[in-house]
């Protein structure tokens, strides 16, 4: 499995992933202030053939195989996996606690 950082700007209260070849990764997940400031959200386990089958997350084909696009936003001060404004669900539901 391999490990990923996102760093979300809060600038637009979104960041979007496309392109992701693994179907499962740990993400590291960072929030940046418009201050600059960056603050650790948490570690996170998705399993993207699962979130893609909940609709969450999108998957496609390329010329070099099958990829995966994921989106968080954050409304409310509660970071969503989303396709678009479709069916959302809540990143802490990932969360991996050590």
């Amino acid at each position: 499995m391999k490990t990923r950082i996102f760093t979300m700007n809060s600038k637009d209260d979104r960041y979007a992933r496309t392109n992701e070849r693994e179907p499962t990764i740990l993400v590291k997940f960072r929030y940046k202030e418009q201050s600059g400031e960056v603050t650790d959200v948490g570690t996170f386990h998705l399993d993207l053939v699962a979130l893609e089958a909940k609709g969450v997350v999108t998957n496609r084909m390329t010329a070099k195989g099958e990829v995966f696009d994921i989106e968080i936003v954050k409304r409310r001060g509660t970071f969503w996996l989303q396709v678009r404004e479709g069916t959302s669900i809540p990143l802490d539901r990932f969360k991996r606690v050590r």
